[in-house]
C-alpha cells in the first residue's frame, strides 16, 4: 500500500463517521496532521471523534439488559469512548510524540468500541 492512499483511506474512514448532521467542527484530518504526529491537533482530533462518536451513539436504542453490568455493549462502548477522550486531552498537552504507547491505547479503545456495537447489533455479551 502506497502511503498517500494510506492517508486518502484515514481521511475517508474519520469522514465516514460524520453523519446524521454531526461533524467534526474544530479540526480538519489533514495528511499534514497525520504525518507529521504532531500532538496537539492529533489530541483535538481524538477528543472531536469521541464527541461524535456520543452524538452518534444516542441514538442507538439498547435494551434493558445491554445497559445492566460492567461487561454489557452500553457500559463498555461508554467507557471506550470516556478512553478516547481523555487520551484526546493527554495528548493535547504534549510538547511532542514522546512514544508510541497511544497508538496502541487507540487502538484498543477503538476495538473495544467496535466490539462494543457488534455485540449490541448480535444482541450478545
Amino acid at each position: 500500500m502506497e502511503i498517500d492512499n494510506y492517508f486518502s483511506l484515514i481521511q475517508s474512514a474519520f469522514a465516514n463517521l460524520e453523519g446524521d448532521g454531526i461533524s467534526y467542527k474544530k479540526v480538519f484530518v489533514s495528511e499534514e496532521t497525520l504525518k507529521n504526529r504532531n500532538p496537539k491537533l492529533l489530541g483535538e482530533l481524538i477528543e472531536e471523534t469521541a464527541i461524535i462518536l456520543e452524538e452518534r451513539i444516542k441514538k442507538i436504542e439498547f435494551e434493558e439488559w445491554e445497559e445492566i453490568g460492567e461487561d454489557m455493549p452500553y457500559n463498555t462502548l461508554h467507557f471506550g469512548i470516556k478512553r478516547l477522550r481523555e487520551v484526546g486531552e493527554y495528548l493535547k498537552k504534549l510538547e511532542k510524540m514522546e512514544n508510541r504507547d497511544v497508538d496502541w491505547i487507540l487502538i484498543g479503545e477503538l476495538t473495544r468500541i467496535t466490539a462494543s456495537l457488534l455485540n449490541h447489533i448480535n444482541k450478545t455479551r
